[in-house]
């Protein structure tokens, strides 16, 4: 797959939620961050990782999580980073605070 588009879509969203299945789940994470820039799949990358979110909570490979959600912010995709930010932060984990707050700053008077 060289990019996700509305076609391979579907396949995604189905398999994604087994991909905590093994290992398979941080080299998912991986492809996704390789796929992020490429044709459509600005479109697409984050719906496929909030599905993913569904089943499974990946920390590993944070750099590649991080990545995402950062480009989603710089696409303008915020509703959907802060989505993937916010079910992080319910579990405990806090690795995505800095992006966070950096994307949602708040002008103070």
């Amino acid at each position: 797959m060289q990019e996700i588009n509305e076609e391979n879509l579907k396949w995604l969203e189905i398999s994604v939620l087994c991909v905590d299945v093994g290992y398979h789940l941080s080299f998912f994470i991986e492809y996704l961050n390789h796929l992020k820039d490429k044709g459509q799949s600005v479109k697409f990358i984050g719906k496929v990782y909030l599905k993913m979110l569904k089943n499974s909570t990946p920390y590993y490979r944070e750099k590649n999580i991080k990545s995402i959600v950062k480009f989603l912010y710089q696409k303008g995709k915020k509703e959907e980073a802060n989505a993937i930010c916010n079910i992080y932060f319910s579990r405990e984990y806090e690795f995505l605070r800095e992006l966070y707050e950096r994307y949602n700053k708040y002008n103070k008077l």
